[in-house]
């Protein structure tokens, strides 16, 4: 079993061998390392791992879709005199957004959103009411590769009245897109 060199360098750590009778199926458990191999293409929505599994009849090569948030750290905590310089060496052309119409109930309320965020390694910053009465919170996080990404959630959105509206700042907007792509499906899965 092998991972495709990939901008993140995850590779298989400790292969496993599993002796499956043909006909047969079979589960196992593998560990990711972030050691490997790194190619310069940054990944684009959607992530796909490329792996291969090789058997005495031949090797089969699959794409599995993988959620951006999996490859995030614990180190993005930063505080608010960071992610406001953070903010101003960012150009603002890397800043996008997405509009989330309906939430899950486990991110229906700003506290409830926080703690989930936080169990994904997104954290807040800060939060406040803004003159549109929404709930505007600050937050950062950390990829595998060191790359900081600054979001701002607004409780409800404008456009739909309830849901959220999710914006991201990052200096490379691919992953910016990734980020995304993972902060909707926490907010709505």
């Amino acid at each position: 079993m092998q991972i495709k060199p990939n901008y993140f360098g995850m590779t298989i750590k400790n292969v496993p061998q599993a002796e499956i009778p043909a006909g047969g199926s079979g589960n196992m458990e593998v560990n990711i390392n972030l050691g490997g191999n790194t190619t310069q293409d940054i990944p684009s929505p959607p992530f796909i791992s490329k792996v291969g599994f090789k058997n005495s009849l031949d090797t089969f090569y699959f794409n599995i879709p993988t959620m951006f948030h999996t490859l995030l750290t614990s180190k993005g905590e930063i505080q608010q005199n960071q992610f406001k310089q953070y903010w101003k060496e960012i150009p603002d052309q890397n800043e996008i957004s997405i509009d989330v119409a309906s939430l899950s109930q486990s991110a229906s309320s700003s506290e409830s959103l926080k703690q989930l965020f936080r169990r994904n390694h997104i954290y807040l910053v800060t939060e406040r009411k803004n003159d549109k009465n929404q709930t505007v919170m600050y937050f950062t996080s950390c990829s595998v590769d060191n790359t900081y990404f600054l979001t701002v959630v607004s409780m409800p959105s404008l456009k739909t009245n309830s849901g959220c509206n999710i914006s991201c700042k990052s200096h490379k907007q691919n992953l910016s897109q990734l980020f995304l792509q993972a902060a909707q499906f926490i907010v709505t899965h």
